[in-house]
């Protein structure tokens, strides 16, 4: 069976005591059985926590905290998370107002506090941050206050600030702007490189898109991807919310409605692991908080338009 590797820091991986090489975010595989139950250290270059485990069965279906396992249907991938570096007690950032104290701190993991006269809330991370900003706006006649947790990317998190505070929206962005609006903007790193603008309004509960505009990069042009590519830019255009007319023919254009009932919840894609067909795409599915799996389909293309989907 095959068993990828891989961890959110530079590491060395040892198999039984025996040096195996080095991980990131690039991957590393072997074929092991699990029967054999071998040890397995993961070892990092910098100042994060070693994590030892013995990989077996019970292991692969209720990962420990410190790992992902997704399920790859004939193999696994195993990725060691990033743990908290900051043990003790530090102060990021804070702000006060008339009316509340905004705290962003470590303490045993990253955490943020608010509080007000008639509440305290507090909320927790797994993320490292170097910085942080804070931000009071309203929408909708409600008020809202919006954290910038700044690392190797930027978090941003709302808070609906009323006699119970609630968060209402927490994502990845790389600039936000909430003047008179609520709006975020996300540059993709995927075939496209697309950019996504989207402006949000609150329903009483949260916050949900209202508008969403989708573009490519100038560069970018359909025409010039091996068929072979084509459905890898169709599945991350239907990612995005963006166009996914152009790489449709026949009855799946005429059935594009259907597609997000077909695919389901999906949240990424890969390319299919040697032990798959080269034909196949991979779609990541959760199953819970440190679990995934993966399921596999084929596209059939004709004039370079995808005309039948199937699942594997």
């Amino acid at each position: 069976m095959y068993i990828y590797f891989s961890s959110a820091y530079p590491s060395a991986i040892k198999l039984n005591g025996i040096y195996f090489g080095t991980i990131d975010q690039e991957t590393k595989s072997c074929n092991i059985e699990l029967k054999e139950k071998p040890f397995v250290e993961i070892c990092p270059l910098g100042n994060d926590p070693t994590v030892n485990f013995i990989l077996s069965e019970e292991l692969i279906n209720c990962p420990p905290k410190g790992l992902t396992v997704t399920d790859l249907k004939g193999g696994y991938l195993i990725h060691a998370n990033k743990t908290q570096s900051h043990e003790f007690f530090k102060i990021i950032g804070q702000e006060k107002y008339n009316d509340l104290i905004a705290t962003v701190f470590y303490e045993n993991g990253l955490k943020l506090s608010l509080e007000t006269p008639s509440d305290f809330f507090a909320d927790n991370f797994t993320i490292d941050i170097e910085s942080c900003s804070f931000q009071r706006f309203s929408l909708n006649g409600n008020n809202f206050i919006a954290v910038l947790l700044n690392g190797k990317s930027k978090t941003l998190v709302v808070y609906r600030i009323t006699d119970k505070i609630n968060q209402v929206f927490c994502d990845e962005v790389d600039s936000f702007n909430a003047e008179n609006l609520f709006e975020t903007t996300q540059k993709h790193k995927d075939i496209a490189k697309h950019t996504v603008i989207t402006s949000w309004q609150y329903d009483g509960k949260t916050l949900i898109a209202k508008n969403v505009k989708v573009v490519t990069a100038e560069t970018f042009c359909i025409d010039n991807l091996h068929e072979k590519i084509l459905p890898f830019a169709f599945i991350e255009e239907f990612i995005v919310g963006g166009d996914i007319v152009p790489y449709l023919g026949g009855n799946v254009l005429e059935n594009k409605d259907k597609l997000k009932g077909f695919f389901g919840e999906f949240i990424g894609i890969i390319p299919p692991p040697v032990f798959r067909s080269q034909s196949e795409v991979g779609l990541i599915y959760k199953k819970s908080e440190n679990l995934f799996f993966a399921e596999y389909f084929t596209f059939a293309l004709e004039n370079r338009k995808i005309i039948n989907v199937k699942k594997i």
